[in-house]
């Protein structure tokens, strides 16, 4: 079975509310996230079967335009990401690790995402919108060239503009990855 994902931010919590029971009317979907985030926005990230999250996300934003900050469906999601949004995310570190840090929740999500499919990498941990000014950052781990690989086709994912900056730890000090 395989699992998509439908991300939505929007710059009204009232709004995003309304939606998500739209949402959740609209198809058979199960909601991952529904909260606020920081600074005043509202985040729902949902998933389900790919004609499901798409029409969920297809039935509101032809309607609710003025609010959405940014949405996406991301078909055939990777594993690791559903998993971490139901925090069980795996935590493996093997020779490196990188960072990549963007603007928006959905930029990250989508840069995210392809970054699992495209290397060898595993997710360690995602921070989605709340605490950090709406900003989102994710770390990956794996061989310093994977990681590299995996960094580049994130940073080339999405636009530029939606990057706050990216780095690779060639073997991260122990400290760093037991308080991540």
């Amino acid at each position: 079975m395989l699992k998509s994902l439908g991300i939505m931010e929007f710059s009204s919590i009232a709004k995003g509310i309304e939606t998500g029971d739209k949402m959740l009317k609209a198809a058979t979907v199960e909601i991952l996230m529904l909260r606020h985030i920081c600074p005043g926005k509202f985040m729902i990230i949902l998933t389900g079967e790919i004609g499901d999250v798409t029409e969920a996300v297809n039935s509101v934003v032809v309607k609710d335009k003025e609010k959405i900050v940014e949405s996406t469906v991301i078909s055939n999601a990777h594993e690791d990401l559903i998993s971490s949004l139901r925090k069980r995310a795996p935590f493996q570190c093997t020779e490196a690790i990188g960072v990549f840090e963007t603007a928006t929740v959905t930029s990250s999500m989508i840069a995210l995402d392809l970054a699992l499919k495209s290397a060898s990498v595993r997710l360690i941990k995602v921070v989605l919108g709340n605490g950090i000014g709406g900003k989102s950052y994710f770390v990956i781990s794996g061989s310093v060239s994977s990681v590299e690989e995996a960094i580049k086709i994130a940073e080339n994912s999405i636009s530029s503009k939606k990057v706050i900056y990216k780095t690779i730890i060639p073997s991260p000090s122990k400290d760093i990855i037991n308080n991540l």
